[in-house]
């Protein structure tokens, strides 16, 4: 009785999650291939928006109609990317997301005005706050807006267990492949794994007789975590130890 009205209600208010206007201009929020056509003071304001986001995270704003007078054209700038590089027309323009967390973009527009903004996709070590205690000490992975999960299946162990990821944002090297019929941007890097043996029974030691734990080099490749269960069955986790505790 809950979800299918709730998908129906979704799917009938979806155009508004994707754009808004008021008086000024369009505001773009989401970022997909759509037509958006809009009066506004003074006219119609029509854009198409050509993107392949978030494989690619380039996003293209084509006018088609703008009215005779000054229009807004806003787009918002991710939170994971805090900055982007726009050109207008081919030529780059200086862009500073406003408070809004919005690039505003104000100007007398004409029919064939492209407007191109770009977002830095980059590998970002994630770490939770100190008050999560199941994930405490741990770090995960995100490249632009995908989030990004290691599977058993990459790291050539048949577990996870013991290992640990670098926070070092340097260390992860981009790779280019397909899962399935996807291609995705995977991350590749050298981390670390633990070997445990238990002293006893029970899985705690005397931190007195404990001694270094010895750890083994070990090579680790992330994929979007969407993609996660494709190449066989394995352990997956999006949450992993730091190597620097």
């Amino acid at each position: 009785a809950c979800c299918p009205p709730n998908i129906m209600r979704l799917i009938a208010s979806l155009e508004y999650y994707f754009a808004s206007h008021t008086a000024q201009g369009i505001q773009l929020h989401q970022f997909a291939p759509m037509s958006v056509r809009q009066p506004i003071a003074g006219g119609l304001f029509a854009l198409d928006v050509d993107t392949d986001y978030p494989f690619d995270t380039a996003v293209t704003i084509a006018v088609t109609q703008s009215p005779e007078l000054d229009a807004d054209l806003a787009v918002r700038v991710p939170s994971w990317a805090g900055e982007a590089s726009v050109t207008l027309n081919g030529r780059p323009v200086p862009a500073e997301p406003e408070s809004d967390g919005y690039l505003h973009v104000r100007r007398r527009w004409r029919a064939g005005d492209e407007l191109v903004v770009g977002f830095p996709a980059r590998a970002r070590v994630l770490r939770p706050d100190f008050r999560i205690d199941a994930i405490r000490s741990c770090v995960a992975l995100e490249r632009g807006p995908l989030v990004y999960c290691v599977e058993a299946t990459g790291t050539g162990a048949p577990s996870l267990d013991g290992l640990e990821l670098p926070t070092n944002t340097g260390a992860y090297q981009e790779q280019r492949m397909d899962i399935g019929d996807q291609p995705v941007v995977a991350l590749r890097c050298q981390a670390s794994r633990r070997l445990v043996a238990p002293a006893g029974p029970l899985p705690y030691q005397d931190l007195a007789e404990a001694g270094d734990t010895p750890t083994l080099d070990a090579e680790v490749l992330a994929i979007p975590y969407f993609t996660w269960a494709n190449r066989g069955g394995s352990e997956m986790r999006v949450w992993l130890p730091s190597s620097d505790g």
